[in-house]
């Protein structure tokens, strides 16, 4: 699955934007729907829904004009919802 963001077309500050991820994400992966549960609105401009529900790969244009690119499956969904901040971090830095 693919999911399109832009963080220009929402005004909550980084930690609403934390919980608002979070608590998105934490429905989708433990939610008892075969179908995910992210739906386009706010910041979420598009969903691409033909890949895999289980392994999200976000496309984020941040505020600060940064395109982001971060990926979240069954297992490391509880990061995500911790902070996709600190996991995109976390994964950016492996080369």
């Amino acid at each position: 699955m693919k999911v399109y963001i832009d963080r220009n077309h929402c005004t909550v500050h980084q930690s609403a934007c934390e919980s608002c991820f979070g608590g998105r994400i934490e429905v989708h992966f433990t939610g008892s729907s075969s179908t995910s549960s992210l739906e386009v609105a706010g910041c979420v401009m598009e969903i691409d829904e033909e890949d895999d529900l289980k392994n999200i790969t976000f496309f984020i244009q941040d505020r600060n004009g940064m395109d982001k690119i971060l990926k979240v499956d069954e297992n490391n969904w509880p990061e995500a919802y911790d902070s996709w901040i600190r996991l995109y971090e976390k994964q950016s830095h492996k080369i």
